[in-house]
């Protein structure tokens, strides 16, 4: 797997495009999560919620060591999609981001930040993780309560991903070539982080 990171900013840096990215783009998906009918995962069980609510869509984990998603339930090949994420509650260590190419909960690729302003991009093969860029601090993402905007940008091999407006890293990984998409929150040592999400646009090739 190669990787590109970012440089540290500086004012005049202009966003890189994602590596491969189409010239015809056109928006072919968005949900502000006002209506509770949209197809997203809606349950909860002992330690895990994810639920629609304040025109948000919310995920709370209330555990130690368990993530908990939500999916959109539409599957996507090439694509760029884009959310803002904030962490309502919980210890600033703790885990969010998206879900992308998922095939079922031992394959799919996964884009995580922390609250301490931490970015990590990696996948779960025949439920083996294997890391495509390890956790890595980035200037780009707000940390604490204060909401990110993230973007994954998958075209064919090359995965990228940023954080308000900003390229963290690319990869070129070819593990999966579509799936479904969502939405994650996770914890370590501390038992609890409430995350929501909302604004998801998705942008995907003319046919």
């Amino acid at each position: 797997t190669l990787a590109t990171i970012a440089d540290a900013p500086n004012d005049s840096q202009t966003p890189a495009e994602a590596p491969n990215r189409p010239a015809d783009l056109t928006l072919t998906y968005e949900d502000d999560f006002d209506d509770s009918a949209s197809g997203w995962d809606d349950a909860f069980d002992a330690y895990t919620t994810k639920q629609y609510g304040n025109n948000r869509y919310q995920i709370e984990v209330t555990t130690s060591n368990l993530v908990a998603w939500g999916l959109a339930n539409r599957d996507v090949a090439d694509f760029e999609a884009e959310v803002e994420a904030k962490l309502e509650d919980g210890a600033d260590t703790n885990g969010y981001g998206l879900l992308f190419r998922f095939q079922d909960r031992e394959n799919f690729y996964r884009f995580d930040i922390s609250g301490d302003g931490y970015y990590l991009l990696s996948k779960f093969v025949k439920g083996k993780w294997v890391t495509l860029a390890d956790w890595t601090a980035s200037p780009f993402i707000n940390k604490g309560k204060t909401a990110n905007i993230l973007k994954v940008s998958a075209f064919g091999p090359d995965l990228t991903v940023w954080a308000n407006g900003q390229q963290l890293v690319s990869v070129k990984d070819d593990s999966f070539t579509h799936g479904n998409f969502g939405f994650f929150a996770g914890t370590f040592s501390d038992p609890h982080v409430w995350v929501s999400f909302d604004d998801l646009k998705l942008w995907m090739p003319k046919d």
